[in-house]
């Protein structure tokens, strides 16, 4: 009987052995085949004209020339469309000014891109050798144009070069910080569609013109928001209307001050 038992254990422990062995195998054979197809599949991916990219299409632009950014984006026709990342897009884009964000959507059927371009937004105009300089919020020379723009002028600046793409370069760079800071200040209060000049000739006392009618006097930039939030209310006010002419004087504190 034990003799029995003895040999009943050992077939046991033979038969799990062969079908842990079998366990291996199968596991050895399905990492063989799924190693195949994932290797297969990169070379139909990577290495094969299937996810060549065979169409650019370009959506958001006004400013910039579609024909200007169909030349600039070319050369990726052909290009894979699986390697090719937004950041290869914003690259090819570089050079373009008005170009700020840049989006990429995929398409399978047939492999395609999607450029989708958010153009910078002129903020205010500046003048530099007789040229009309345009930037945005953020400070950043957009375009040099011979005819004057349909935007506010911002006066009392010297630049010291105006090259489209880059920072406003300033004689007194410690403005570019309040000028950058205004222009936003500026764009939240609302204002900005109506201001026509801002003078920025004495950074201690601000001055703005608004509809060709009323002048804006702020003092120095302590407040800027506040401030401009009185000049809104006393504009919008029944004391005012639509055709008042005259001055509004915001240096004292929590006051605006119209003078006819």
């Amino acid at each position: 009987m034990h003799s029995d038992r003895q040999n009943e254990s050992i077939r046991k422990r033979h038969s799990k052995r062969q079908q842990k062995r079998r366990r291996q195998q199968l596991m050895r054979r399905y990492i063989s085949l799924g190693t195949l197809s994932v290797l297969l599949l990169c070379i139909i991916i990577f290495l094969t004209p299937l996810f060549d990219i065979r169409a650019v299409n370009i959506t958001g632009n006004v400013k910039i020339e579609s024909a200007e950014l169909e030349s600039a984006l070319g050369g990726f026709m052909g290009e894979n469309l699986l390697l090719t990342t937004s950041g290869d897009v914003e690259k090819a884009l570089s050079s373009f000014a008005y170009a700020d964000e840049v989006s990429l959507k995929r398409g399978l059927f047939p492999p395609s891109v999607t450029v989708e371009l958010v153009e910078c937004e002129p903020a205010v105009y500046l003048m530099h050798n007789k040229s009309f300089v345009i930037i945005d919020k953020t400070a950043k020379i957009l375009e040099v144009s011979e005819i004057k723009p349909e935007i506010s002028e911002l006066a009392g600046l010297k630049l010291t070069s105006a090259n489209e793409g880059e920072t406003l370069s300033l004689d007194d760079n410690g403005k570019l910080k309040t000028v950058i800071s205004l222009l936003e200040s500026f764009e939240k209060s609302g204002l900005m569609s109506g201001v026509t000049k801002i003078n920025l000739e004495d950074i201690d006392n601000i001055t703005f013109n608004y509809e060709n009618r009323i002048d804006g006097i702020c003092g120095p930039y302590v407040d800027f928001t506040r401030k401009l939030g009185l000049f809104r209310e006393a504009i919008t006010s029944n004391k005012l209307t639509e055709n008042s002419r005259g001055t509004i004087d915001l240096t004292k504190t929590g006051k605006a001050v119209y003078t006819p």
